[in-house]
């Protein structure tokens, strides 16, 4: 169970983490992606990377992702600002989620293998 603030009240809610697709952190925020839109919730990208592995995984600093979701990925030669670069990464596709959410280089190996893995499994 993950706990969360709705609405942005103290008053938390509980939430299944089967029913969520992705987190990103924003500076001190973190915010739980569901597919009926969005829960601020109180634990650190790193406390979630920590409790919810190896269901979710960490694809950015910003990132985690469930990898049962993830459908697709395209490298990039581009880094956040959209300047060119040679560090590269990759945008991710993740069932139910509309926009790609960016994966940084070094994580693109744990996308491939769980992409890989949902092919095969």
């Amino acid at each position: 169970m993950i706990i969360a603030q709705k609405n942005g009240r103290k008053a938390p809610t509980e939430m299944d983490a089967a029913n969520i697709t992705h987190f990103i952190a924003d500076q001190k925020y973190v915010e739980a992606f569901h597919a009926n839109g969005s829960l601020l919730i109180e634990n650190t990208i790193k406390e979630l990377e920590q409790k919810l592995a190896p269901r979710f995984i960490r694809i950015h600093r910003n990132a985690i992702v469930r990898a049962d979701l993830i459908r697709a990925y395209e490298l990039i030669m581009e880094n956040d600002a959209g300047e060119p670069t040679s560090l590269g990464g990759a945008r991710v596709a993740i069932e139910g989620v509309p926009n790609p959410i960016r994966a940084s280089r070094p994580n693109i190996p744990k996308v491939r293998a769980a992409l890989e893995a949902n092919k095969n499994g």
